[in-house]
């Protein structure tokens, strides 16, 4: 029995010696590591407060009580021809001060992260000055070789890197452009970009036949359509140098549904309007002193603040279906400016030629046509304009003397595609066709 026990003890401490062995061979676990903490969202606040004061010479083509003067107004002659806008007008406005709310945060698949929310008190509309409203909301990502825009941003031919820098705040309209536009834009990076962007139509709009709220009140020309605004375009930067163009194809259905008064015929979607424009720009920087120019040639541009529009081109009789001709225009712009410590200047001049309808208004009997355009009529304009200032830390105070002249012609008349100049009423001696107004414009600015 003894030999037993000895047998059996023997045995038990040989499992624990085994067991502890293999204890010991069992790697220790590795602990969980702690989730890295979040990247934390930076916002930073920016913006300006910027008065105006302003001084013309005669009534004025403007926005928001004179702020956006784009051209003079034109000559209305009264019984003993004495033109009813040759009244000299001032202003002073603070409108054009805006906040802007800018967020860096995570990383979107190695991409870099940007938030922008702008906004200003300019309203949406001569009853709303002083409201606020929404200039800028978009997110865009960046990486090591494209970026992608997607928001409320300007429309791909207003180009931050060559626009004129003028004090008054039609920034050059209508010579060139001026929208923002909700878009998705992809572009390369480097010294020589590519882009594209789709873009739908917002706070600057395509004219049209608002008429037809009655069967459609969602009235939006371009989303009509359904093909959104298509853009591409190309710019290089070296050293001191930018060049770049842009193609704009913009397609619009000014009519979703039209009333014919044939029994058989109760409603009839109307044709589109598919138009091209171009913007060609350059830029060169030397020492203190910097030369931009740039053109455009476009058709229906009503929308980026410039002359121009479509009109209704035929109307047929059987069908009752519309179709439309675009009228095209064409702009170039020039400026010159520097600066010396303290002190900027600036010089600016601009041309803008309306080149009338591709074809001939409706001509159909009994048919009402019309022209759906911005700056109705106006044959052509010219700007020059000169300006100085004084920059000291964030506090900007400059004066600007703007001359603008415009020639208007008269209305269109079913057959026209031309305008024609406006004729002296009998026995007057005021030029009906001719306009023009000098501003004298000073401007107060704290930049944060």
């Amino acid at each position: 029995m003894k030999k037993n026990l000895l047998q059996s003890a023997a045995a038990a401490i040989l499992l624990l010696v085994s067991m502890s062995s293999a204890l010991a061979q069992t790697p220790t676990p590795t602990p969980t590591p702690a989730p890295p903490p979040p990247v934390p969202v930076t916002i930073t606040w920016g913006g300006y407060v910027k008065t105006d004061y302003m001084l013309d010479s005669r009534a004025t083509t403007n926005l928001r009580e004179n702020d956006i003067l784009l051209l003079p107004a034109a000559v209305v002659p009264d019984a003993s021809g004495k033109d009813q806008n040759d009244v000299p007008q001032y202003n002073s406005l603070s409108i054009q001060s805006r906040i802007r709310m800018t967020a860096t945060g995570p990383e979107f698949f190695k991409m870099k992260a940007t938030g922008v929310i702008e906004a200003e008190f300019f309203g949406n509309s001569a009853a709303d000055a002083n409201g606020l409203r929404l200039r800028h909301a978009y997110v865009q990502l960046t990486g090591a070789k494209s970026q992608i825009t997607m928001g409320q941003y300007w429309h791909p031919f207003f180009v931050p890197e060559c626009f004129p820098e003028t004090y008054s705040y039609n920034t050059g309209s209508p010579f060139t452009t001026f929208t923002r536009n909700p878009q998705f834009r992809i572009s390369s990076l480097g010294k020589t970009k590519i882009f594209g962007a789709i873009l739908t139509e917002r706070d600057f709009e395509t004219p049209g036949p608002t008429a037809q709220a009655q069967l459609n009140a969602d009235v939006g020309y371009v989303k009509n359509a359904l093909v959104p605004i298509l853009d591409f375009g190309i710019q290089h930067q070296s050293g001191n140098i930018t060049v770049g163009a842009t193609v704009d194809l913009k397609t619009v259905r000014p009519r979703t549904a039209v009333i014919f008064t044939k029994p058989a015929l109760n409603t009839v979607v109307s044709d589109a309007l598919t138009t091209a424009s171009f913007n060609a720009y350059f830029k060169v920087k030397s020492g203190n002193t910097v030369f931009k120019i740039s053109g455009i040639y476009g058709s229906n541009m009503a929308d980026m603040l410039m002359t121009g529009g479509y009109a209704e081109s035929g109307i047929d009789s059987t069908t009752g279906k519309y179709t439309y001709t675009p009228m095209s225009a064409m702009s170039v712009w020039a400026e010159l400016m520097g600066k010396n410590g303290a002190f900027e200047w600036g010089l600016f001049a601009g041309y803008l030629k309306n080149l009338g309808l591709a074809d001939p208004l409706a001509t159909n009997a009994g048919a009402t046509t019309y022209q759906f355009s911005a700056l109705t009529n106006v044959m052509n304009a010219t700007r020059a304009s000169a300006r100085i200032g004084w920059r000291s830390g964030r506090v900007l105070i400059g004066t600007e003397l703007e001359y603008d002249a415009a020639q208007r012609g008269a209305a269109l008349k079913a057959g026209e595609k031309e305008f024609t100049a406006l004729a002296p009423l009998a026995g007057s001696t005021v030029a009906r066709d001719v306009s023009s107004v000098v501003r004298l414009l000073v401007t107060a600015q704290l930049t944060n």
